[in-house]
């Protein structure tokens, strides 16, 4: 509805402001510390620094300081759909609204935020429960297990050019998650 419109709008609106600022980092969001300390071995391997949460409200808490401190955001916040306390969709709505929240009270735009990159990793049954209205919060969607060109694949739409440029095809495919 009406809603949805503002969001898509406004989140293109951020997504212009501060680009080349935005960082590129990764945020880890999972509350398996296999799947988080899998998924940050692969992206070092791929020359791409990230952070581990262990859950939702760790994750808009880390996206809150980095808005507070005027700090380059994540380039993309990388987390699994199920997670007790709150799943991966309502991190994603609160991050995004967070970030809509501080554009619509910036008076410069300078002062305007880039929303992360968010891609949701999640279990076959699991991708049904994404209801339409949800989708805008979420950029891609993505099935475990995640392989490395997979993995290239969420760097590339998340605007990780340079960092892809130095992988060689020749790396071997290893599961991941």
């Amino acid at each position: 509805g009406v809603e949805n419109h503002r969001i898509v709008e406004l989140m293109d609106v951020a997504r212009h402001f501060n680009e080349t600022d935005n960082g590129s980092e990764v945020l880890i969001v999972d509350d398996n510390s296999y799947n988080t300390t899998a998924i940050a071995q692969l992206l070092s391997q791929m020359t791409v620094t990230s952070q581990i949460v262990f859950s939702g409200q760790q994750a808009v808490d880390k996206v809150e300081a980095r808005i507070a401190a005027r700090t380059p955001m994540y380039r993309l916040v990388l987390m699994d759909f199920s997670m007790p306390f709150m799943d991966g969709i309502e991190t994603a709505k609160r991050i995004v609204k967070m970030v809509m929240a501080h554009n619509t009270r910036g008076e410069h735009a300078a002062q305007m935020v880039r929303a992360p990159f968010i891609c949701i990793c999640t279990a076959v049954a699991e991708k049904d429960r994404l209801k339409e209205s949800e989708r805008v919060f979420v950029h891609m969607l993505v099935q475990k297990p995640v392989f490395r060109k997979e993995m290239q694949s969420i760097l590339a739409r998340a605007g990780f050019v340079d960092e892809l440029a130095l992988q060689s095809d020749g790396q071997p495919m290893e599961e991941l998650v």
